[in-house]
């Protein structure tokens, strides 16, 4: 059951192992292994220290500061009566986030006196506990630990409007500089060694270039249990097919349950040659073991190209009609393909489809890979009659597609992958993932920043307005 692994904090970070170990990871993060769990940021800690000198918020500081202490010590349960306290370092490390951003009211508020004391007193205490910070931080940490007391120390003691603007933009910098340096981590298999790991991971990459000269690989179930190769590709050393075997959709689920039947091998090295794969990594012998950690890859000389033209379809309602068109005998991989759904009316018009006969008249199909990125694939396609162009990349509904410059709709093809109704000619195919949360995201940020934007400036006339009476 997957359920333990949602609490397998460990795996993601590391765990305080005490209060001093605790202490230490508030303020110090780990780029040389995984992160710590307790960190929150120098900048976060420098601007939370100015809370006290706040009058107006005694009450909030007393209540964030208790939970954050409560929180905090909670985490150090470790998994006593089977329950993983480690949770409660997130809502810990929020209480020290809000006191932060009070601090940074304290700091920031130009133009008028929050207590009977100045700024004199939190900019000092800034100054020494940066200093203190400084000398128990990384290397690459000082220098925004410096720049981030400069910031909070100048700008508090300037107190003007524009001042304090300026100094909450560049300390925002600073925070983001700080948590991308802190970040910088080497994300591993909990259970496999990191360096012994990367050596054979080396080794092993020489050895698939070599034998498949770039081709998609796939890992074994049983090296998968054995070696910790979970998404090894994700590392830039091969392009990896099916990662852990973990499916992202309902159409992959039995997809993969078919890929991993043992007693219809043929029907999976089918699902391997649409799936691109060109090398497959089995269990090795002793010569493996010693020098590739254990995995042996093996060519398969079947594997489709990653992007190809074919000329007949075969249409059907589902996942699981699609996948047993597959595994007929009388499907031919390399000549037709299977649609989910309806096709463009000029290739179901077309009588390739319902004869059967070949649709390639003249010059041999081609399709060519110009560009091959994460979140956009350009083809340049030729063919001498309609056909369907397969891109043997996972379907997905926030891909986009488009055939010359004009917008085309995207079928599930063979599957689980991609394809377009291509006329003939010489065509070119772009796809762009650009799914629904991207514009969520896009449009809630530009209005978020407009609405800040509208606020500071009615903010600012009226503030004009106030002074010309």
């Amino acid at each position: 059951s997957p359920a333990p692994a949602l609490f397998r904090f460990d795996i993601g970070g590391r765990i305080p192992e005490g209060a001093q170990d605790l202490a230490w990871q508030v303020f110090r993060a780990s780029p040389e292994s995984l992160p710590h769990l307790g960190y929150v940021g120098v900048s976060t800690l420098l601007a939370a220290a100015v809370l006290p000198f706040s009058l107006r918020h005694r009450g909030e500081m007393l209540f964030f500061a208790l939970a954050a202490a409560c929180c905090h010590g909670l985490a150090l349960g470790g998994d006593a009566w089977g329950f993983p306290f480690a949770v409660f370092l997130l809502p810990g490390n929020f209480a020290l986030a809000v006191m932060a951003a009070l601090g940074l009211e304290r700091l920031f508020s130009a133009e008028r006196s929050i207590s009977k004391r100045g700024p004199m007193g939190p900019a000092l205490l800034v100054a020494v506990l940066g200093g203190v910070l400084a000398l128990a931080a990384l290397k690459e940490m000082r220098v925004a630990i410096g720049l981030a007391v400069s910031v909070v120390v100048v700008f508090s003691l300037l107190r003007k409007q524009w001042v304090g603007t300026a100094g909450g933009a560049l300390l925002c910098l600073i925070l983001f500089w700080d948590l991308s340096t802190a970040h910088t981590n080497a994300y591993r298999h909990p259970f496999v060694d990191a360096e012994q790991w990367g050596a054979e991971q080396g080794t092993l990459a020489e050895a698939i270039e070599h034998e498949g000269g770039g081709a998609r690989v796939f890992v074994t179930q049983e090296v998968l249990r054995t070696h910790g190769l979970v998404n090894a590709g994700l590392l830039g050393l091969f392009d990896e097919a099916g990662g852990a075997g973990m499916p992202l959709s309902k159409a992959a689920a039995p997809w993969f349950e078919m890929l991993g039947a043992e007693e219809d091998a043929g029907a999976a090295a089918r699902m391997l040659d649409l799936m691109a794969v060109g090398v497959v990594l089995v269990p090795g012998d002793e010569a493996a073991r010693s020098l590739l950690g254990g995995t042996l890859p093996v060519r398969n000389l079947d594997a489709r190209p990653r992007a190809y033209w074919v000329g007949k379809y075969r249409r059907v309602g589902d996942i699981q009609m699609a996948l047993a068109t597959l595994r007929g005998d009388d499907f031919d991989v390399a000549r037709e393909c299977v649609v989910m759904g309806e096709a463009p009316e000029f290739l179901r018009a077309d009588a390739v489809q319902a004869s059967g006969a070949d649709a390639v008249a003249g010059a041999a199909p081609s399709v060519k890979i110009i560009e091959s990125l994460p979140e956009r694939v350009v083809l340049a396609v030729s063919a001498g009659a309609p056909g369907m162009t397969v891109l043997g990349d996972t379907f997905d509904s926030g891909w986009r597609a488009s055939l010359d410059g004009e917008r085309v709709p995207i079928l599930q093809v063979n599957g689980i992958f991609r394809g377009v109704a291509t006329p003939a000619g010489a065509h070119t195919i772009t796809f762009v993932y650009r799914p629904l949360s991207f514009w969520l995201g896009f449009w809630v940020t530009l209005t978020t920043l407009a609405a800040l934007a509208a606020g500071a400036t009615w903010t600012l006339l009226r503030r004009r307005r106030h002074r010309a009476r």
